[in-house]
């Protein structure tokens, strides 16, 4: 690095330290604004995720009751042993199970997850291309594909149930989950492209500096 850059390095620094209360106002503001969008962000995701799992108890009760009701009558019981034992096999085995609790980690895997994959997203700016302003196209495309990675990495159903058994238990609360956890995720973080606004910033401070405090006796850069 040759004098000229140094003495600009310098020049920047000290121009920092000189306004740094100004800098330290404006990031204050900043991070109380993040801090705000980020903590009421968090209060709506938590609620959705109660009230998702509220609402997948009161649905699985309902299609407890519904099969008990079903498969007692004459048809209900040659649908569940001729027509397709392997549907009558899955309801019992999963409705037999604690309702409470299978709704419970399905909501809290899905909200995990969804919230996880919204980072990522966010910040290598894939979300922009593939689910802003993609509408029913883009919630249906990660939708299919997060109940496929949750299925594959965190089966809540253990053997010997299949990957279409979680994958069906899966589908509904990530359907409903997903547009808040990947809501939350754009307050959280931002994309990878604020590192070039940076560098923009700095370059621009540089040139003031230059044009305002380097000796004329120095060349231009």
């Amino acid at each position: 690095m040759n004098n000229q850059n140094l003495l600009l390095l310098k020049l920047l620094c000290l121009d920092f330290r000189d306004n740094w209360p100004l800098w330290k106002t404006k990031l204050q503001r900043s991070l109380s604004k993040w801090l705000n969008a980020v903590a009421g962000e968090l209060g709506r995701i938590l609620l959705l995720g109660l009230c998702a799992w509220g609402g997948y108890v009161v649905f699985l009760y309902y299609l407890h009751s519904l099969w008990e009701i079903f498969a007692s009558t004459p048809m209900g019981n040659i649908f569940a042993t001729r027509v397709s034992p392997g549907i009558g096999e899955y309801l019992s085995m999963t409705l037999d199970l604690d309702i409470v609790s299978l709704a419970c980690d399905s909501v809290f895997i899905s909200l995990i997850f969804t919230v996880l994959i919204g980072i990522c997203l966010k910040f290598t700016g894939i979300s922009r291309l593939t689910y802003s302003n993609r509408g029913f196209v883009g919630w249906f495309f990660w939708v299919v594909l997060c109940t496929l990675a949750i299925t594959e990495l965190f089966p809540v159903i253990p053997p010997p149930s299949s990957f279409q058994d979680n994958a069906a238990l899966l589908i509904l609360p990530v359907s409903c989950l997903l547009p808040g956890g990947f809501r939350f995720s754009a307050r959280l973080v931002s994309e990878f492209t604020m590192v070039f606004d940076l560098i923009s910033f700095l370059r621009e401070r540089l040139a003031i500096i230059r044009i305002r405090d380097l000796p004329c006796d120095q060349p231009e850069l």
